[in-house]
């Protein structure tokens, strides 16, 4: 039982990281906030200790930005967007999060070897992997391997060349070729590698008010530490595994369209809106550009960019598509050359479309 002596949110956690003070905390008795402050500095210091490590052994993160919105108190529109933030204090708490997890999962599987809810995280598709990784170098981006250690080693050097650009658009893409994680019966599969964290066993544990497999685990947990036998079935642990997959892959869907829809809302309300991009794919007729303060990839048609012709052509396995206006001025784009869009309100509710700007 933990009996705590202060309620933090991630702001005060971050406030007494940075500043050694907060306000609006109660802090129970005996203890003081010069104590609350105290642990929670030397908690992060500890975090940094073991994210490093963590990196060393060949944890990879991609980290793909995600959006949010401010709402306006009359009209309920969007009115404002700002991109998620992840501080110290979120930093700190996911290191003992993952610790947590990785020491469940030890347990429950060492006690329940054939019925333990585990989640692995497959090899990513390495035929798609390895042509990323060819364009890339042709495009002088180099990506030493395709393990999970050398692509973070890589994106670390490319963070040491400042270039912000280059790292958002090397992150969307290595993501593509990335599967999803995926919750399992140990009964039912001999694999159990987390590729992404590289380590060999690891659960969700953290969050049972808002995750069933969590719950799954808890109960096994709370076998485990009894020492009582856990009368399950490996095909029925299975089955509830797979069915929460579906339902998580589900509600991401629906949070990715939902971030779109409003975002959507947003540019009709406060369009048309020029913003900076990158391009991560190129088709003959379309192009896909990461707008990159929005951390948003949106395909951009090329009959919409008010161009009299445009040709596509394939070098080296690298395509590339050249647009011409009328009054002559061209641009050629291939994967990673940079471009100014102008969103604007589509043709349907809920939609917006991008434009490539004429140079």
């Amino acid at each position: 039982v933990i009996c705590s002596c202060a309620k933090l949110s991630y702001g005060d956690a971050q406030a007494l990281i940075e500043h050694g003070t907060v306000t609006g905390v109660t802090v129970a008795a005996p203890h003081t906030l010069d104590n609350v402050c105290e642990s929670v500095r030397v908690m992060s210091k500890l975090a940094v200790q073991l994210r490093a490590r963590r990196e060393e052994k060949g944890a990879l993160r991609l980290d793909q930005p995600k959006l949010s919105f401010t709402l306006n108190t009359d009209t309920g529109l969007p009115d404002g967007w700002k991109l998620h933030e992840h501080r110290l204090s979120n930093k700190m708490i996911e290191e003992f999060m993952l610790l947590a997890n990785m020491a469940v999962a030890r347990k429950i599987f060492t006690t329940f070897p054939k019925v333990a809810i585990l989640r692995r995280h497959p090899d990513p598709k390495m035929d798609m992997l390895d042509k990323i990784v060819e364009q890339l170098a042709f495009l002088g981006v180099q990506i030493d391997g395709l393990t999970s250690l050398q692509l973070a080693r890589s994106i670390d050097k490319i963070k040491e060349t400042g270039d912000p650009e280059t790292l958002a658009c090397v992150t969307s893409l290595l993501s593509k070729p990335m599967e999803l994680a995926r919750y399992f019966c140990t009964g039912m599969y001999e694999q159990y590698h987390h590729y992404a964290l590289n380590v060999p066993l690891y659960t969700h544990f953290t969050s049972p008010i808002r995750r069933y497999p969590d719950i799954l685990v808890h109960r096994l947990l709370d076998m485990a530490v009894r020492g009582q036998e856990a009368d399950w079935d490996s095909l029925e642990v299975e089955k509830a595994a797979q069915h929460c997959n579906d339902k998580r892959l589900a509600a991401k869907k629906v949070g990715e369209a939902s971030a779109e829809l409003f975002l959507a809302v947003f540019i009709a309300e406060c369009g048309p809106l020029p913003q900076a991009g990158v391009i991560t794919g190129v088709m003959d007729h379309a192009l896909d550009v990461l707008i990159l303060q929005m951390g948003v990839v949106k395909r951009v048609y090329v009959d919409r960019c008010g161009v009299t012709r445009h040709t596509f052509r394939r070098t080296a396995g690298v395509s590339q598509l050249s647009l011409i206006w009328e009054d002559g001025a061209k641009m050629t784009l291939r994967m990673m050359t940079k471009v100014m869009l102008t969103l604007s309100k589509g043709d349907r509710d809920f939609e917006f479309i991008a434009v490539i700007d004429k140079p």
